[in-house]
C-alpha cells in the first residue's frame, strides 16, 4: 500500500525534507508524489478518480453533523461495584520511608463501568490508576502509596463508579447524567503508622536498594512516555502539513 501526495505545493518541499529525515527508509518508499492528472494513471483509474483530478467520479464531500449516542436505560439498582476493604484503608510498610495500600474494585454489574478515585489530600497520596474502565465480573487493583514520614490523619477516599457503555474516556461517563455509586473509605491514623515505622530495625542499606529500584522503575516509565511523546509530535507535525497541503490544493483548484 502506498500513500499518494497529489500536486504538493512547492512551499512544502522544504518541510518534507525535514520529515523525510525522521522517517525510516521503508516508510519513505511508500510515499509517492504525483502531479497532473495523467500521473495518477499508474495508481488510480479514471473511474475511481475525482473529476477535479481528471477522472469521472463525481463524489463531493458534504459535512454531516455528528450523531450523539445516547446511553441505554440503566436498571433501578445502583450497585455497580464492590470495594475491598469496605471502610478502612490500612497502610503497610514497604520500607522505612515508604507506605503502601491496595484497593480492589470489582464490577458486579452486567455492563462495563467507569470509576475514579478522589481523596481529601491529593498532595500526599499517589493513586495508580486513579481512573479507568472495568469489564463485567472483572476486578481492578488500585495501589495507593505515600512517603513513610508523611503525617496524615482523618484523610478520606471517595470511589465513584457509573455505567459506561460507549465512552472512550472514563471521565466522560460521569457527565452523561447516569446514576452513580459512591463509596467512602477512611485511613488508619498516622500515629499508628508512625509508631510502626519508628520501631522498625530494617537495615538502611536494604532501604536504599529498594529506593533505587523504585527510582529505576520510574525512570523507565518516564523514558517510555518521552518516546511516545516523540512519536505523537511527529504524527501531529505530519497531520498539520497534510492539512496545509489540502488547503493549498483547494485554493489551486478554485484558481
Amino acid at each position: 500500500m502506498n500513500i499518494l501526495v497529489f500536486d504538493m505545493p512547492w512551499v512544502l518541499h522544504a518541510a518534507w525534507k525535514v520529515i523525510k529525515s525522521l522517517l525510516p527508509a521503508p516508510a519513505t518508499k511508500k510515499i509517492k508524489f504525483v502531479s497532473g492528472g495523467s500521473a495518477l494513471d499508474e495508481f488510480v483509474d479514471q473511474e475511481n478518480r475525482l473529476v477535479a483530478w481528471g477522472g469521472r467520479d463525481t463524489w463531493e464531500y458534504v459535512w454531516e453533523p455528528p450523531v450523539q449516542i445516547v446511553a441505554a436505560d440503566i436498571a433501578e439498582s445502583t450497585d455497580l461495584m464492590k470495594v475491598t476493604p469496605e471502610s478502612l484503608i490500612e497502610f503497610t510498610r514497604q520500607s522505612p520511608d515508604y507506605l503502601e495500600a491496595n484497593i480492589s474494585i470489582e464490577n458486579i454489574s452486567s455492563d462495563r463501568i467507569a470509576y475514579k478515585i478522589k481523596t481529601t489530600s491529593p498532595e500526599i497520596f499517589f493513586v495508580k490508576p486513579h481512573t479507568g474502565f472495568i469489564q463485567p465480573n472483572q476486578t481492578q487493583t488500585v495501589r495507593i502509596s505515600v512517603p513513610g514520614r508523611e503525617k496524615f490523619k482523618n484523610e478520606k477516599f471517595q470511589i465513584i463508579s457509573t455505567r459506561s457503555l460507549h465512552e472512550l474516556n472514563p471521565s466522560d461517563g460521569f457527565t452523561s447524567g447516569d446514576r452513580i455509586q459512591q463509596i467512602r473509605l477512611n485511613c488508619k491514623p498516622a500515629s499508628v503508622v508512625s509508631t510502626y515505622l519508628e520501631n522498625s530495625t530494617e537495615p538502611s542499606l536494604q532501604s536504599l536498594a529498594e529506593s533505587i529500584s523504585r527510582l529505576d522503575g520510574q525512570l523507565n516509565e518516564c523514558l517510555g512516555i518521552l518516546e511516545q511523546q516523540k512519536i505523537l509530535n511527529l504524527t501531529l507535525l505530519g497531520l498539520n502539513l497534510f492539512i496545509v497541503y489540502i488547503f493549498c490544493n483547494s485554493l489551486l483548484i478554485k484558481c
